[in-house]
C-alpha cells in the first residue's frame, strides 16, 4: 500500500524521540498491536538512524518515518538504515529533490501558499503543516481548501488529544501526528499500556463515530416521498427530494429504492470513511463491495457492512 493511503487510513501518527536504539522495537510492537503500524521517528538526538533501523528489522510490516530532517546527509542516513517515508519540517528544495531522486515518499512542512504551490511544481499533493496551532490552526486550513482542493495535509505541532476533532472534522487533514500517542517520558519508563490507551483514545477520535441518520424502507417512489414529507410536516423540518430517496430534515431517510436491510439502515457518521473500513476490518467486520458510494475525487463516501441488526443494514457515511 502506498505510504500516504496507510497513512490516511489510519489517520493519526505517533511522532516519536527515541530516548534509547533498544526502545525502539518494544514501541512498535505496543503500537502494532493497538492498531496503529506507523510512526515518525524524530533525526534530534544520535538514537535515531539505529532506532529505524532495529524497528525495520524486528517489525518490517512497520512504516516508519524519518522525522525533522535538514539536511543532505541525514536523509540519506535515514534511507539507509531503511526508512519508509521523510518528514522535514519546512520545503527545502535539495531534500524534496533527492527524496524524488531516490523514489523516497517525502513529506515536506509546507503552510502557506507558495509553498504549497512550489510543492505541487514538485509532484506533491501532501504536506505537513507545522506547527499548526501557531500558523492558524484549523480555521487556516479551512482556507486552504478552495485554492488546493487537491492537498491533503499532516498537521502536527504541540497537538493535544482534546483538539484532535477539530482537525479531523477539516475536510483537508489527511492525519494527525505528534507526542500525544507516545512521549519521550513514557517510551524512556517504558509505558506500554499507557501508550496501547493513547492509541484506542486518538482512533476513536480520528473516527468520529456518531449518528448520522436513520433510513426507512419504504417500498416505492410514491411511498418514499410521502413519508419523508409527513414526518418533515410533524416535525416542522426541510423536505429534500432526492433520486433514490427523500428526506426529512437531516435525520431520516426515506428510501424509493430496494437498499439493504429490511427495515431500512442506521447510518452512522465518520470523519473519513475509508478509515472506517479499514478500522471495521481490523475487527473482522466485512463491507459489501457492491454499496460503496465514491466521490468524484476518488474518496468514499458511504459503504455498508455486511453484517445487519434487527432487520436494518447498517453503513457508514463521511461527515
Amino acid at each position: 500500500m502506498e505510504v500516504f493511503q496507510l497513512i490516511g487510513e489510519l489517520g493519526i501518527v505517533p511522532v516519536v524521540q527515541m530516548p534509547a536504539k533498544e526502545l525502539a522495537g518494544p514501541l512498535a510492537g505496543t503500537l502494532i498491536k493497538a492498531g496503529l503500524p506507523v510512526m515518525e521517528i524524530m533525526f534530534r538526538n544520535g538514537h535515531a538512524a539505529e532506532s529505524i533501523r532495529a524497528v525495520k528489522k524486528e517489525y518490517p510490516q512497520m512504516c516508519v518515518g524519518a522525522g525533522t530532517i535538514l539536511t543532505i546527509d541525514q536523509l540519506d542516513s535515514a534511507i539507509e538504515a531503511g526508512a519508509d517515508f521523510i518528514v522535514t519540517p519546512g520545503y527545502k528544495e535539495e531534500i524534496v529533490k533527492r527524496a524524488g531522486q531516490m523514489g523516497m515518499p517525502i513529506l515536506p512542512g509546507c503552510v502557506t501558499p507558495s509553498e504549497i504551490e512550489n510543492g505541487m511544481g514538485d509532484g506533491l499533493s501532501v504536506f505537513k503543516y507545522f506547527p499548526v496551532k501557531a500558523m492558524g490552526g484549523s480555521a487556516a486550513l479551512r482556507e486552504l481548501e478552495g485554492p488546493y482542493p487537491n492537498s491533503r495535509f499532516v498537521v502536527t505541532g504541540g497537538l493535544k488529544m482534546s483538539e484532535l476533532e477539530e482537525y479531523f472534522s477539516t475536510k483537508n487533514v489527511l492525519a494527525a501526528g505528534g507526542d500525544f500517542i507516545a512521549s519521550f517520558d513514557e517510551i524512556e519508563h517504558e509505558r506500554w499500556e499507557q501508550i496501547e490507551e493513547n492509541c484506542a483514545q486518538a482512533i476513536q477520535l480520528s473516527l468520529g463515530f456518531q449518528l448520522a441518520h436513520v433510513g426507512i424502507n419504504c417500498g416505492g417512489s410514491g411511498d418514499g416521498e410521502k413519508t419523508a414529507a409527513r414526518v418533515a410536516d410533524i416535525f416542522g423540518l426541510a423536505h429534500r427530494k432526492g433520486a433514490k430517496s427523500d428526506f426529512a430534515g437531516n435525520a431520516v431517510e426515506c428510501m424509493k429504492e430496494d437498499f439493504p436491510g429490511k427495515a431500512g439502515h442506521i447510518a452512522i457518521g465518520t470523519y473519513s470513511v475509508e478509515r472506517a473500513v479499514r478500522y471495521l476490518k481490523s475487527k473482522g467486520i466485512h463491507i459489501r463491495e457492491r454499496y460503496r458510494n465514491i466521490a468524484e475525487d476518488g474518496t468514499m463516501i458511504a459503504a455498508y457492512l455486511e453484517e445487519e441488526v434487527e432487520n436494518f443494514a447498517i453503513h457508514v457515511v463521511r461527515r
